[in-house]
């Protein structure tokens, strides 16, 4: 999540400073003029621009006073009065600086998730019925035979989640591959604008968590990590069962022979009502996974 920037470095805006203009669209375009320290001159420049700082948080570009979507667009900084020894760079330096600071147009907002990037897709598996004594050919009346091999698709959606410019990736990235989410998606890990989907307990399969090493804007090394999620969503053919049976299939339900409605598989080492529940897929916490990867 971004943040909007405090710039406390000392410095004056010039004589003549601001000016501005409108385009043909009626949107504000303006330019400021600062004087400052020389020592001081990139850091009051980046602050205005904005970025990553040293602990991993995105600074949005300064705003444009009065203004809520006239944003720094770019700051440039050149020597003011008599040039002095180089640095330790081998740079010249002047005694003040002036920051020229462009202002334009802007959708960045502290809750736009500029660091993030979510897409969805439907996708499809094909899956074998058992035909054992329960599927019937319409036609001739006769058993569907194992060799017949009849078959149904499994409607799906594929979430890819990508998170970008993290600083360390929680270990579980590579832990909870194969798991399934144990809780409902809180709304706080769900996609800007999700905000009314639901993401029940089961419902979510992590297939995939790819890992690209980047760069922040100081140059400092960073992973882009991307989550893809298997989104199983509710049996519509159960609707007509009614709420207690409709929406309950997790990709842990499986369909008993002669029956259309999902039911969990148990295992007992005791007796049949013994509730250890054998998990074709393990339940672990998507959402201590989410939160690491956004706080990191």
């Amino acid at each position: 999540m971004a943040i909007e920037p405090t710039i406390v470095i000392a410095h004056t805006e010039q004589a003549g400073s601001p000016s501005y203009a409108f385009d043909e669209s009626g949107r504000l375009t303006a330019e400021r003029r600062f004087w400052c320290a020389w020592a001081s001159g990139k850091a009051l420049a980046r602050a205005y621009k904005g970025g990553y700082n040293d602990e991993g948080v995105l600074l949005l570009p300064a705003l444009f006073p009065g203004e809520t979507a006239v944003r720094c667009q770019s700051a440039r900084v050149r020597g003011i009065g008599a040039i002095g020894a180089a640095d330790d760079e081998g740079l010249a330096t002047y005694t003040n600086a002036e920051v020229v600071v462009t202002y334009g147009h802007s959708t960045a907002t502290t809750t736009s998730e500029k660091d993030e990037a979510h897409s969805f897709s439907g996708h499809a598996e094909y899956l074998t019925l058992n035909p054992d004594n329960v599927l019937w050919w319409l036609t001739e009346q006769d058993a569907v035979k194992a060799d017949d091999a009849p078959g149904k698709l499994l409607q799906y959606m594929v979430w890819r989640a990508t998170y970008k410019k993290v600083r360390t990736p929680p270990e579980n990235c590579k832990n909870l591959m194969g798991y399934v989410n144990s809780a409902a998606l809180t709304a706080a890990h769900k996609p800007h604008g999700l905000s009314g989907w639901t993401f029940a307990a089961g419902t979510i399969r992590l297939d995939n968590v790819e890992l690209a090493e980047t760069q922040d804007s100081l140059g400092t090394l960073r992973w882009d990590i991307t989550l893809t999620m298997a989104l199983r969503p509710p049996d519509v053919s159960l609707e007509s069962e009614g709420p207690a049976v409709y929406g309950t299939a997790t990709w842990n339900h499986f369909y008993p022979p002669g029956s259309a409605i999902p039911e969990r598989i148990f295992t007992s080492a005791a007796n049949r009502y013994d509730e250890d529940r054998f998990m074709a897929y393990p339940e672990g916490n998507l959402n201590a996974l989410i939160a690491s990867i956004k706080s990191g």
